[in-house]
């Protein structure tokens, strides 16, 4: 079930306001004496909690996750029995943003509750965390609690049994996984029943879609409409150049921009059944659907759309156009809602509207770009008392009292239920909500469904490489090439 049906993503799940810090957890406090480490304090010391690797359980006996299970049922509250144990978290938020501040309270809210348990955060943004992860891969050993998004980052460490099959602890804790509103979702990134592989194997980090938002003045003033169409699109960036506007900037130099605009522009134009050939081996990315996807960001490139000089313009070059005046559009997510100022853009200012589709493709209105903003799995260290822990974070992260917490520290749309309801949102939250409720097929991006870890990179890097001077037909040689390579 590779469709993103919304009614599933949104039973139960309560969108939310990005407001000021900590209102939601002001009767928690985190413990001053113990913080949680980061990577670099964690060396320093003789225990950092990685365990060595174990021997294959004999015949009988219990494996790893077998005994964390039994051990979760046992222990409740009083995780591993009250042994320290220190476990260790790599996500895509920096400490420093508003994400990873959170996170570190989180974390410490955890410790407080949990003071035999020591999380060591080795969290990192970009490439450095591309850099962690493809490192665990290669080696096999990971942190404990992990981000990632799907089938090509994890299935090979899924293959070899180094990812904790969450379903048995959902079954054994159902007042945490009652509370969760997304398995449905999974299918094709975290389940792997077509694969011959039953369990689930990540909780989902978020929900979100890719829009446009628009500058409301902008478009007045131009007695313009916003675009439904990509013909209206088009029509509407041409008129923007006319008055020395850029209509939509977009930062490539940010690898994962262009990564989310091929994937956007390819679901308005050709929906999921696109990703569903390209992973299927049905279609290669040098035949003609893939390549107009590419030849058509080529042709807005150099009709000055994004702006100039894209290849070098980054993702906060790219918002601070839009942010400052001097674009008319930006194609993003709800993370984009938290970096809006209040004070200078006030309620009414700047809207959110679905990602126009092919006018001539009526049936592909509501597909687009989205679904799960990543996932959290469980690594499997061999040591009983690190899944337990970790298993008891990662329940504790997404609860509903923690997803509460996370509303008021930096805003989001959560798989979780919990008592928020569309009163709690700022205004523009309401937009973005109206706009998901009415995607009916949604895909993160492409590459992340195939088998291939190296193909993310591959991807973002060739749609680079097409923007600093390539051809759309060299560009998706590129990529086929490696997939040709892998098969």
């Amino acid at each position: 079930m590779k469709k993103k049906i919304i009614s599933l993503l949104l039973t139960g799940v309560m969108i939310i306001s990005m407001t000021a810090c900590g209102s939601a957890g002001e009767d928690k406090k985190p413990a001053a004496e113990k913080n949680v480490q980061t990577e670099e304090n964690a060396a320093k010391e003789e225990d950092s909690g990685q365990a060595e690797e174990t021997e294959p359980e004999a015949a009988g006996e219990l494996s790893a996750q077998e005994q964390a299970l039994k051990q979760r049922e046992e222990n409740g509250d009083n995780i591993c029995g009250g042994r320290e144990v220190t476990i260790t978290v790599l996500t895509k938020d920096a400490i420093n943003d508003a994400r990873g501040i959170a996170n570190t309270k989180i974390f410490e809210m955890f410790m407080e509750e949990h003071p035999n348990v020591t999380i060591v955060d080795e969290s990192a943004s970009g490439t450095a965390f591309d850099e962690k992860f493809t490192t665990g891969v290669a080696t096999g050993k990971m942190p404990d609690f992990v981000q990632n998004y799907g089938v090509s980052q994890i299935w090979p460490l899924v293959q070899q049994g180094k990812v904790v099959d969450l379903q048995p602890f959902m079954e054994l804790d159902t007042d945490w996984s009652d509370n969760l509103t997304h398995i449905e979702t999974l299918d094709g990134l975290w389940t792997f029943e077509d694969k011959g592989v039953d369990g689930v194997y990540a909780v989902i980090r978020d929900l979100y879609c890719m829009g446009l938002f628009y500058n409301v003045q902008l478009f007045e003033e131009y007695g313009l409409e916003v675009p439904e169409t990509l013909q209206e699109f088009e029509a509407v960036c041409d008129e923007f150049l006319k008055h020395d506007i850029i209509p939509m900037p977009l930062g490539a130099n940010t690898v994962w921009r262009g990564g989310h605009m091929y994937t956007t522009l390819a679901m308005a134009m050709y929906g999921g059944s696109l990703e569903d050939d390209l992973t299927g081996r049905k279609q290669k990315w040098t035949d003609e659907q893939m390549l107009s996807v590419f030849q058509k960001l080529k042709e807005w490139q150099e009709k000055g759309y994004f702006g100039p000089n894209i290849a070098s313009m980054d993702y906060t070059m790219e918002k601070t156009y839009f942010l400052e005046g001097q674009a008319a559009m930006l194609c993003d997510a709800s993370w984009f809602i938290q970096q809006i100022d209040q004070d200078k853009w006030p309620e009414g200012t700047i809207g959110f509207a679905a990602f126009p589709y092919d006018g001539d493709k009526p049936e592909l209105k509501g597909s687009t770009m989205g679904g799960q903003n990543g996932a959290y799995s469980v690594f499997d260290s061999g040591d009983p008392d690190r899944i337990e822990a970790t298993i008891a974070l990662a329940e504790y992260h997404t609860s509903p009292e923690i997803t509460e917490y996370k509303i008021d520290a930096y805003g989001g749309i959560f798989p979780v239920k919990t008592s928020r309801t569309i009163a709690d949102m700022q205004p523009i939250w309401a937009d973005y909500e109206k706009v998901l409720n009415q995607c009916t097929d949604l895909r993160i991006g492409f590459e992340f469904y195939d088998l291939y870890p190296e193909l993310e990179t591959t991807v973002r890097n060739s749609i680079l490489g097409m923007f600093a001077g390539e051809s759309p037909e060299e560009a998706t040689a590129q990529i086929q090439k490696l997939l040709d390579s892998n098969e």
